[in-house]
């Protein structure tokens, strides 16, 4: 099961999300994506005037809380 998980990632590339879907992805509004970018919690791209968000990232910056 590990190989599999190791191959997928490997050959998947990342998927860039804009900010309305980082924010719907993970259920939060634009504030709180702001301040967590601020805040490190997670990591930004920028294009030109355009921010995104790799979903990868986004899954690795959670947090088990049990």
């Amino acid at each position: 099961m590990e190989e599999f998980q190791r191959t997928l990632s490997i050959d998947t590339p990342d998927v860039l999300l804009t900010r309305s879907e980082a924010c719907s992805f993970l259920k939060i509004n634009m504030t709180t994506l702001w301040n967590w970018s601020k805040k490190g919690k997670i990591i930004s791209y920028g294009i030109g005037n355009r921010v995104y968000y790799k979903k990868s990232e986004l899954l690795e910056s959670l947090v088990r809380i049990n």
